[in-house]
């Protein structure tokens, strides 16, 4: 346990000195580039890049869903890409926003009950949530969306959200 003990006094020195980022991390890679690799080590290393690589298409897909908003956000403003402005581009734009959004989340559980750890400890869980400024455009398309998937939007917390299949994308 002297590795701990080397850890919490680095912490401890840190943080009085308020020593930058970037520092730490070249402080911590000089002082694993020494290290004896050990079983353990290499343990932790395998469930650390596992999670990483679990993450992965969860990101993707909440970067796909916020570029589908701002699509549709311009859109909304009629300064969007050509031909964006019509009805049907926007509901298949919220289409696929109601299927991210489904997939996402039911990703977003599988990943907590797997690692037993918050998905969002570092990234905002707002994420998952349309921004208000599309919250007329949503509204207005509402009545207009006809999709075998029965998409349809809903009130959660004072802000509209997609609510979509169960089918992942």
């Amino acid at each position: 346990r002297k590795a701990q003990s080397m850890r919490v006094d680095l912490e401890a020195a840190w943080t009085e000195l308020n020593t930058p980022a970037q520092e730490r991390i070249d402080t911590l890679v000089a002082l694993l580039d020494e290290a004896e690799v050990t079983p353990e080590l290499v343990t932790k290393y395998n469930d650390y890049t596992e999670k990483l690589t679990a993450r992965l298409p969860i990101m993707q897909a909440i970067s796909r869903k916020q570029f589908l908003e701002y699509k549709l956000k311009l859109s909304n403003r009629g300064d969007g890409i050509k031909g964006s402005t019509n009805s049907i581009n926007q509901i298949e734009l919220m289409n696929e926003l109601s299927d991210l959004q489904v997939y996402i989340n039911q990703s977003v559980v599988q990943y907590e009950n797997l690692y037993n750890e918050s998905f969002y400890r570092h990234e905002n869980p707002d994420t998952t949530i349309l921004p208000n400024s599309l919250s007329k455009q949503t509204n207005s398309l509402t009545n207009t969306i006809t999709s075998p998937i029965n998409n349809k939007l809903t009130t959660y917390g004072g802000k509209n959200v997609i609510v979509g299949s169960n089918q992942p994308v």
